[in-house]
């Protein structure tokens, strides 16, 4: 495989570019030892994907408490990064683990609440 010719940014066609961003506090402590970086960027994901749940009126998933949550169903983790299901199921436990998500079992065929915890005042 050759090297893919692209063109440089430019003011105008930087802002139609979708990117997901990676807060930085992520990389400082206690988070700079904790994660792996498949951590951090999976993480990166589901705050972004809490975003469009806030900004897509179709998509709004809110439970009783009106907490924001989200699914991220694991086989669409694994096709997304190229992961295997034992690494994702890793990622996630160490998410868990670590306080930046709360992962609510619904059963019966039924797909995992993801709360994302906010870590804008850390």
């Amino acid at each position: 495989m050759g090297t893919i010719k692209l063109p440089n940014f430019t003011i105008d066609n930087y802002y139609k570019f979708d990117f997901v961003r990676v807060a930085r506090v992520l990389y400082e402590k206690p988070f700079d030892v904790l994660l792996n970086n498949d951590e951090r960027i999976v993480y990166s994901f589901m705050l972004d994907r809490l975003g469009c749940s806030f900004h897509n009126a179709n998509k709004v998933f809110f439970d009783e408490k009106n907490e924001a949550y989200i699914i991220f169903p694991r086989d669409e983790i694994e096709s997304l990064f190229n992961l295997s299901r034992p690494t994702v199921t890793k990622i996630i436990k160490k998410l868990v683990e670590v306080g930046l998500i709360e992962e609510v079992r619904l059963g019966l065929g039924k797909e995992n609440r993801i709360f994302v915890k906010d870590i804008s005042l850390l």
